[in-house]
């Protein structure tokens, strides 16, 4: 919800209401954008998460692994940059 609170109306008792185009202005990332290779790196990143996670290994967060936190922030970074 982070993502759209920016374009989001609110109403009485802080009631968060988006609209269609809210979703359209919103600041997410392109997928398409992704090259191959950032592609198979956020890949390889996710499925060693993922694993870990499943098999009781991770505190659920990524904060463990800098160097897979500085990878997907470049690759990210990269997109949003242009």
């Amino acid at each position: 919800m982070e993502i759209f609170e920016s374009n989001a109306r609110e109403y009485g008792k802080g009631l968060k209401k988006l609209e269609p185009n809210d979703l359209n202005n919103s600041r997410i990332i392109n997928l398409e954008k992704i090259d191959e290779k950032s592609e198979r790196t956020v890949m390889k990143i996710y499925s060693s998460y993922r694993i870990s996670v499943l098999s009781g290994e991770s505190d659920n967060t990524l904060s463990g692994d800098l160097n897979d936190l500085n990878d997907l922030n470049d690759i990210f970074l990269k997109i949003v940059k242009g």
